[in-house]
């Protein structure tokens, strides 16, 4: 049972982490993303996407979907890539803490079929024009744990 907790407390603290890590309200940042046109930065930009799926691996509790131990309030967030390099997480209906931000920004880039996301690597397992599958890989001690995450 600790093992199938500890796993738990791993998928939801790595989406908390993939959405709120790289916050910085600082305006004093001089990073000036580069923007460099390639397909799949076709396209990610200018699309709203919103997590639909998620798994995790190993498989928590006889299920590979961690997509129901998700807070609603994080699961209706809108990621829109804009083509300058720079990114924004929109609040939708639903927030989790009243104080929290209405948006959060950040610059992206994608190399080697890899999404950037401020300090974030994201594999991308598959695009297209209403799909993205994103794969984030987690070390806890001598464990590695990876989320699947599927935008729509």
């Amino acid at each position: 049972m600790k093992f199938k907790s500890l796993i738990y407390r791993l998928s939801v603290v790595s989406y908390l982490s993939i959405l709120l890590i790289s916050c910085d309200n600082s305006d004093d940042v001089d990073v000036k993303p580069i923007y460099i046109e390639t397909n799949l930065n076709k396209l990610i930009i200018d699309k709203n996407w919103r997590l639909s799926e998620c798994y995790s691996y190993p498989i928590i509790d006889n299920d590979s979907s961690v997509f129901d131990k998700i807070e609603n309030c994080l699961k209706d967030n809108i990621f829109k890539y804009n083509i300058d390099g720079t990114y924004v997480v929109q609040d939708q209906e639903l927030k989790c803490n009243n104080s929290d931000p209405d948006m959060i920004k950040g610059i992206w880039q994608i190399k080697n079929d890899t999404l950037h996301r401020d300090n974030q690597r994201f594999k991308i397992n598959f695009i297209n024009d209403r799909k993205m599958q994103l794969v984030y890989s987690i070390n806890a001690g001598n464990n590695q744990f990876i989320f699947k995450y599927i935008y729509s």
